[in-house]
């Protein structure tokens, strides 16, 4: 998870949903997690690339493993810049609102469970940014293993 968090920084995340709305960000946030806490969502456990929504707080958390199925591990989309149609919306360490903003909705969340990740619903395209402007600190569950994010890299121009 951890090598797999900074390599999203920068491309984008599209959502398809099903009566035909596009939602668009480009990833900025991105927290890494292995192991096992009370609070790790079921998603984490399966095969990679496979998309998890879990709700905390309610709150809808757009998580996507990254490990071996059966063992937790799996990063957490945390911010991105989140276009909507004449508009985009900075959204910043704050997994929540970036799903909600992205049409995932609590009362929905089950609805994307066990999709890939480059599937119909919802597929990543474009270039990540050069590892070297990648920045990190550290999270704080036990089973962070970093919170991944460019802050100099806006809107796509350098």
């Amino acid at each position: 998870s951890g090598q797999v968090a900074p390599d999203l920084l920068g491309r984008y995340l599209f959502v398809q949903h099903p009566r035909g709305e596009l939602y668009v960000a480009q990833l900025r946030d991105i927290e890494a997690f292995t192991g096992e806490t009370e609070s790790t969502s079921d998603g984490a456990s399966y095969e990679p690339g496979k998309i998890s929504v879990s709700v905390k707080y309610n709150q809808p958390l757009i998580d996507v493993s990254t490990g071996v199925s059966g063992r937790s591990s799996c990063i957490t989309l945390r911010g991105g810049d989140v276009y909507l149609e004449d508009t985009v919306e900075a959204v910043r360490n704050r997994p929540g609102i970036l799903a909600r903003r992205l049409g995932i909705m609590p009362e929905n969340a089950g609805d994307w469970d066990n999709y890939s990740v480059a599937g119909r619903w919802m597929w990543i395209e474009g270039d990540a940014i050069d590892r070297s402007r990648v920045e990190q600190r550290e999270g704080k569950a036990s089973n962070s293993r970093g919170i991944f994010s460019y802050s100099d890299y806006m809107f796509g121009l350098s």
